[in-house]
């Protein structure tokens, strides 16, 4: 008997929630028998034969008979259980190699199966209509029938009917003022159909009673990918009305895109149609014909008249000229019903006469309703220049329509949304699903795989594999689980370089050879070695299975496995665009993030850490479009860095959070760019024909346009009636205040009046003169005025380009591109080999003198004359001191000349490079230099100095590189080391840039004495040993060049000093001492040697387990008596007086730097929640004695960040100062650290927490998992916790995760107790990846084996969280491209600077008094609130802030200045603002 889909989903379903209390716990072992697996589906459906059920489930390969290590059979895992355990067994094999010799991939992962939650639909048509009221009803129930498709029982879910009746109401009754709906829901969940079903409806209605030709929908995207995908749909819902539309206005609704590819005319659309035989494909447009693989074109052969209609070429649809315009000329003359723009076009077509009407511009209606989809991509800068544009719109338009937003990820939506469009956040609804308005249904997966740094294979070898392995866990074209799982892979990285390495090799993978935009067949894919394992003798087919490479699972799903199996690969990137509705595994870039729905995309593939939280989710909402598809996501991580810490924080990428973003409307730089725009708009106006952008890039020919604009600028320039009113508009257009207007229109740099008009009036003037030849000065990028107007909305202004020269085939002219200047003198660092431009070829490019040969197993000195690499066309830009009298040049080149890479030089393409640079400040003469007010900074801060352009004191920054050093790796393994040196004529010289800046300094004194004060106390001293350790071994000639291997070694040695402490007597000086001996002798050699067999992952080989290559290169060098006795003296931070450490010192006063750098620069990113990080450097030096800290803006000319900053300073200094000493208390992992131990201790002798905890565990369904949560989470706050995002994430994601119980609640309280045992005994921090290997060997029987030691060393790291510098590292971390490696930050080094000695006093009842009384005498005072009285913390606020002051005869109110969490207590800084400053 046939068990329907929705059964076997439901069996499915309990078979992977028992699979996955296993994969939680790191165990991919597992399997059902035939008899286990039959009694679990007779439980979960007791009226279906179980063995019906298990056919039907092996028919849709839900359920697969498992390929088993000893060969038994009729054992199963479902589709997820198998794909993980492979996933985890990933090896790089290649063709005509034996499966033995292929390394392992994964070293460690993590695996989260959850139900997915969708709005419910459970309202009926009907209750939407009646939501309408009678009249409403009448006009729109025919076109609401017409699109939902006549079905009688649907039902909509309850934000749907919401936004339907919200949209329809507002297109009814036209308001005067901007006002909008934000509809915020998750993927798949429908909120397109939230916002179609009533626009179109509303559009049916309003065409019945006018029918003219005139926009009335405007869709604006923020990426081409968006607008080309969300076309088809909209034209496919179109359709749905033809019938009704026509019968009451004699027409169909029309559509239309106006974006960059939009063609001019039929006479350029027969030009670009040469290319293609005459038919010009249209992309825009799918063929809608089931299962037709046709693509639609322009049939454009013959007539030169053809009409304006497409065609498929296979099949016989075809679509009229009255449903799709294709040009800019047949937009213009009969305007669409909807139009699909992109913000770039809006913004340079407001003064286009041509156009401007599509847009409600000029003596027409303007549009009803406006969509923004994808609302949170407009964040920060790019967000305001949006904002800006639409406030510059509506003024120019006249029109208020109603303001759609659709997002999947907004936090704070309505302040957000009202910001952007310019509406009182009260005249914006936010529209989502409730609470109580969510089913699960189905389940998505979430795994992060660890590469594995051991087999010394690169990182993209594992996600190459990983997406081989997707496409064939995912179903073929055959669709054989029914839409269970989709067929088509998304792999998405974060650079251009990268993202062409893993097109290229993923293609070859797969068996391709690239060959400009094809794909040729050229060999058998990779995936073929582990398909036909069913025809293979039994020891080979067993050795296959135990290694983890049979995929036979892809065989059940319809994937043949064979020579002839090659998964078509595409891209889309920037530099490609569009997308191959072939290709089965995209690999793309951010391009490809933002609301491309296809359906049958299954999976999203993360190379690396993702960048930002929003992005992320972005791109996992990807996969899983259609309603009970099972998506996947993935993760590739290294060992190092970000990576590093997003691994052992898995939870923040399983569960993300997104924080509440601003827009920078405030930022002067953004208001005067617009402010330059809206005055074009403004001449536009006066202008009254042709486009203003136009003519200003292309003006020969134009002399009258010329004469007019030349004598409005002149009018304006001069006060008037003239320049009254274009300061009138400019005000209005941008919607800002009189003193903000005041700033855009004098106020330096680039202001309107004193710099952009006179510009515009010389130029107009002279003809663009410069040097006496007319029209040289005339722009050759997009924009009119590149000084003031950005090449593209979302561009920075006026950043120069490095123009980059490519080799592309003997005898062939170089190719050209252009790249911002440093990012393309890091991209081509000498030696570093690239492959951003490797577009249509699987090239690499590098910069190199001529006839450079490495030398491997050597460290070169190379002399690379700058004429040659940069050509002779180089700026000076003046010297700086190279040393105590010498000086050094540096240059600024425009060209950058690189060479190809031949294969013939050996070399892999993993080899790097890194410039060496330098930097200096240089404050202008007449700088202000604050004194800053009484604080716990006060023996430390000297001043604070703002250097402005405003206030004429603007900074002046040097960069600069004097060479590089080059890690370069050939084929054979050898290392080849280069120190490249830039010369001229055989003198030394620098490269670089001047600029002048906005920016700030901080300056400290820092003396010796206080120096030794901060290693004098235990945490720092704790702290700093073990980096001290690790630095001096970085620093040992023999891994110069190679941190990775200094970074295993010191894993292994410390990892060894670690075993070594239990037997080390308690009562001895040092026990670290006393463990080093241990180690030193013949047996701890032994031990040490034996470290890293269990600390890495060995390579499992049926009975033995095979030692790994990086594991033998470690065991050699630990093994090296030289090697060890390095390692021994560089260890003495670990166990002698750190204060007669010779290096301590400097090495400190280095963190220090790093430290205070990172914390100002953080406080500029929370004063100023709207400014981005990277539109700032953060650099810190040591200058006579004092250390400096520099906030410096990356564009030149004052962007209005440091401004605002002074602004915020200047108001009030001891906000800022607060902000600063608080961004160095401990962050929010380090107070969930003390929280979840405190909250484990508790729960074993609170019985009303082990039941909350218990009742949460034994949750069985959706409604009692949130009864339960409910009851946790008020049963904590009583308690005291704070339940912040993070710690429920942490809380749910270790000590909540299936199979969870009170035992593993014990058994981690131990494992966190030993952990900091051990740190007492032995007076250092211990890292995450030590103690869990420390932790696991002292658990372990006497015959466990190296690969027991190691998994269990892997279920400790997933059970605890990382703790001590790791986590305050990564809370503490700074942005600046120009700094030489060492970023280590030490927040407590910062925390103890700041320390003051402000009187404390805990709350009592009687607290008050005391307060007041330690305000009179200090000024400040802490008041601190135990855990069990945080419940009042609000009023206890409240109260301080009522009651004044008497100080010395004047009420003074008091204030809170800092609310920080101090372990179990609460800590409130209450001040007097008026008795510090």
């Amino acid at each position: 008997m046939e068990i329907s889909l929705e059964r076997l989903c439901t069996a499915l379903d309990r078979l992977e929630e028992l699979e996955t209390s296993l994969l939680a716990w790191g165990d991919t072992g597992g399997f059902f028998t035939e008899d286990e697996i039959l009694a679990t589906l007779e439980e979960v459906l007791p009226e279906d034969d179980p063995y019906d059920v298990l056919l039907g489930l092996c028919d849709h390969a839900m359920v697969i008979e498992a390929p088993h290590p000893e060969g038994l059979s009729k054992r199963y895992r479902t589709r997820m259980g198998e794909a993980v355990h492979l996933y985890r067994y990933l090896r790089q094999w290649f063709l005509n190699k034996p499966v033995d010799q292929a390394r392992t991939l994964v070293s460690d992962f993590r695996f989260v199966r959850r139900p997915r939650s969708y709005p419910c639909r459970d309202q009926s048509l009907q209750k939407l209509l009646d939501g309408f009221g009678e009249d409403a009803s009448t006009r729109f129930h025919l076109p609401i029938r017409a699109l939902l498709g006549h079905e009688e029982n649907l039902l909509l879910a309850g934000f749907q009917v919401r936004a339907t009746i919200r949209v329809l109401q507002a297109s009814k009754d036209r308001s005067i003022h901007a006002a909008g709906s934000i509809i915020c829901a998750g993927t798949g969940s429908g909120k397109t159909l939230a916002f179609y079903l009533p626009a179109l409806a509303a559009l049916c209605s309003q065409l019945a009673e006018d029918a003219s030709s005139r926009v009335r929908i405007l869709a604006i995207y923020p990426r081409r990918e968006l607008l080309k995908d969300q076309f088809m749909e909209t034209w496919s819902q179109c359709r749905k009305l033809d019938e009704l539309v026509k019968s009451q206005s004699g027409r169909k609704i029309s559509i239309g895109a106006f974006f960059g590819d939009t063609l001019e005319n039929t006479s350029t659309a027969h030009e670009a149609a040469k290319k293609f035989s005459g038919n010009l494909p249209f992309d825009l447009l799918r063929c809608p014909t089931k299962d037709c693989p046709g693509k639609m074109e322009w049939r454009l052969e013959g007539s030169v008249a053809q009409r304006e209609e497409l065609h498929c070429s296979r099949c016989d649809h075809y679509v009229p000229h009255d449903e799709v315009r294709m040009t800019r000329r047949s937009l213009a003359a009969a305007p669409p019903d909807i139009l699909f723009t992109t913000t770039e076009m809006l913004n340079q077509h407001l003064g286009n006469y041509a156009f401007h009407h599509l847009f409600g511009v000029g003596n027409c209606e303007g549009p009803t309703l406006v969509l923004l989809d994808e609302v949170h991509t407009y964040e920060g800068s790019s967000g305001a220049q949006t904002a800006y544009l639409l406030r510059r719109w509506m003024k120019r338009s006249e029109c208020r329509p109603h303001f759609v937003g659709l997002s999947a990820t907004l936090s704070d939506a309505p302040a957000f949304f009202s910001e952007l469009i310019g509406a009182k956040e009260g005249h914006v609804e936010l529209i989502e699903p409730l609470a109580d308005e969510t089913v699960d249904e189905g389940a998505e997966y979430l795994m992060l795989l660890r590469g594995d740094p051991v087999s010394q294979t690169a990182l993209l070898s594992t996600t190459i594999q990983a997406a081989m392995l997707t496409r064939r866990i995912l179903d073929n074209r055959d669709k054989r689980s029914r839409g269970t799982w989709g067929s088509k892979t998304f792999v998405f990285t974060d650079d251009l370089d990268v993202n062409n390495r893993l097109y290229h090799q993923l293609a070859d993978a797969e068996g391709w050879k690239t060959r400009g935009a094809q794909l040729v067949p050229d060999h058998e894919p990779l995936a073929s070695l582990r398909g036909g394992g069913r025809y293979l003798d039994y020891p080979s087919r067993l050795k296959r299975i135990q290694l983890g490479q049979d995929w036979q699972i892809g065989m059940d799903i319809g994937h043949s496995l064979d020579n002839d199996d090659r998964a078509r690969v595409g891209r889309t990137s920037s530099q490609d665009s569009g997308v191959d509705p072939n290709s089965e595994i995209v690999v793309a870039t951010a391009s490809l993030e933002v609301g491309f729905n296809d359906p049958s995309v299954g999976a999203v593939l993360q190379h690396k850490a993702p960048r930002s939280v929003a992005s992320y989710l972005q791109r996992k909402g990807r996969a899983g479009r259609p309603r009970g598809m099972r998506p996947w996501t993935l993760v590739v991580l290294s060992e190092f860095g970000r990576d590093r810490v997003a691994f052992q924080r898995y939870e923040e990428l399983l569960t993300p959070e997104i924080k509440r973003h601003r827009l920078p409307l405030q930022n002067g730089h953004i208001q005067k760019m617009q402010g330059a725009m809206a005055t074009l708009d403004w001449l536009a106006m006066l202008l009254k024909e042709g486009s203003v952008w136009r003519i200003l890039k292309y003006p020969k020919g134009s002399s009258a346009q010329l004469m007019t604009l030349l004598s409005a600028v002149e009018q304006v320039l001069q006060p008037g009636g003239m320049q009254d009113r274009y300061f009138s508009y400019l005000k209005d257009a941008l919607r800002i205040d009189e003193a903000a207007l005041q700033q855009v229109l004098w106020a330096s740099p680039r202001s309107l009046m004193l710099s952009f008009l006179p510009t515009l009036r010389r130029q107009l003037k002279t003809l663009w003169c410069e040097y006496g030849e007319k029209w040289k000065e005339l722009p050759r990028g997009r924009s009119p005025m590149p000084a003031f107007i950005p090449e593209a909305m979302f561009a920075e202004l006026n950043i120069p380009n490095l123009f980059v020269s490519l080799q592309r085939g003997e005898g062939s002219d170089a190719k050209w591109e252009g790249l911002p200047f440093y990012q393309a003198l890091r991209e081509f660092s000498p030696g570093r080999i690239s492959k951003r431009f490797a577009i249509k070829y699987d090239l690499a490019d590098w910069l190199i003198p001529e006839g450079f040969q490495p030398i491997a197993d050597a460290l070169q000195q190379v002399d690379f004359e700058i004429a040659e690499a940069f050509g002779e066309y180089l700026q000076n830009e003046g010297a700086v001191a190279a040393g105590s009298d010498a000086e050094l040049s540096v240059v600024r080149p425009r060209e950058l000349h690189t060479r190809a890479l031949r294969k013939a030089s050996g070399l892999t393409e993993k080899s790097n490079s890194r410039l060496r640079w330098d930097s200096e400040f240089i404050l202008a003469e007449h700088t202000s230099v604050q004194k800053p007010p009484m604080g716990s900074w006060g023996k430390h801060l000297i001043d604070v100095a703002f250097c402005l352009h405003q206030q004429m004191t603007p900074l002046e920054v040097v960069r600069y590189s004097k060479g590089a050093d080059a890690t370069l790796r050939f084929r054979s393994g050898q290392i080849a080391r280069v120190d490249f040196t830039w010369k001229s004529q055989g003198e030394p010289i620098a490269v670089g840039a001047r600029q002048w800046v906005d920016g700030m300094r901080l300056r400290f004194r820092v003396g010796d004495e206080t120096i030794a004060d901060l290693l004098g106390t235990p945490a720092i001293s704790a702290a700093l040993r073990p980096l001290l350790f690790r630095r001096r071994v970085e620093q040992l000639g023999r891994f110069d060049g190679d941190p990775f291997t200094a970074n295993w070694v010191c894993e292994c040695f410390l990892a060894a000093l670690a075993a070594e402490l239990k037997d080390v007597d308690s009562a001895e000086p040092s026990v670290m001492h006393g463990a080093l001996r241990r180690l030193l002798s013949d047996e701890g050699k032994e031990r040490l040697l034996a470290i890293p067999q269990s600390l890495f992952q060995l390579d499992e080989q049926e009975e033995s387990s095979r030692e790994q290559e990086l594991q033998a290169d470690l065991r050699g060098l630990l093994g090296c008596s030289e090697v060890l006795a390095q390692l021994a003296d560089c260890a003495d931070p670990l166990w002698r007086d750190i204060h007669a450490l010779p290096d301590i010192v400097e090495w400190t006063k280095e963190l220090l730097a790093n430290t205070l750098a990172a914390a100002t620069q953080q406080t500029l990113c929370t004063l100023l929640g709207d400014v981005n990080e990277r539109s700032v450097n953060a650099d810190a030096l040591w200058q006579d004695g004092d250390l400096e800290v520099w906030l410096s803006e990356v564009e030149a000319g004052g962007c209005g960040i440091i401004s605002r900053l002074a602004e915020d300073y200047f108001d009030d200094p001891l906000r800022f100062l607060n902000v600063l000493a608080c961004s160095l208390r401990p962050g929010d992992y380090e107070q969930i650290d003390f929280d979840l131990y405190e909250l484990l201790e508790k729960a074993s002798v609170d019985e009303e927490v082990d039941r909350v905890l218990t009742d949460i565990r034994a949750a069985a369904d959706h409604k009692q998992r949130r009864k339960a949560g409910a009851a946790m989470h008020s049963s904590l706050l009583r308690e005291g916790f704070a339940l912040s995002h993070s710690f429920l994430s942490v809380l749910h994601s270790r000590i909540l995760k299936p199979s969870s119980s009170r035992q593993t609640d014990a058994e981690l309280l131990t494992l966190l107790k030993q952990w900091r045992e051990l740190e007492v005994r032995s007076g250092i921090e211990w890292p995450l990846n030590i103690v869990s290997h420390t932790l696991a060997a002292q658990k372990m029987r006497a015959n466990a084996t190296v690969s027991d030691l190691f998994r269990a060393h892997c279920v400790n790291q997933g059970l605890l969280w990382p703790r001590g510098n790791t986590i305050r590292q990564s809370e503490l971390n700074r942005y600046n491209p120009f700094s030489n490696g060492n970023a280590a930050t030490e927040r407590m080094l910062g925390a103890g600077l700041f320390a003051g000695s402000r009187p404390r006093i805990v709350y009592s009842n009687s607290y008050l008094s005391d307060l007041h009384k330690f305000l009179r005498e200090e000024g400040s005072v802490e008041l601190v609130i135990p855990r069990n009285q945080q419940g009042g913390v609000s009023k206890v606020i409240t109260e301080i802030q009522l009651y004044p002051v008497d100080y010395l005869g004047l009420l003074l109110y008091p204030r809170v200045g800092e609310l920080q969490r101090e372990y179990s207590s609460l800590v409130l800084v209450i001040e007097l603002a008026e008795a510090l400053q």
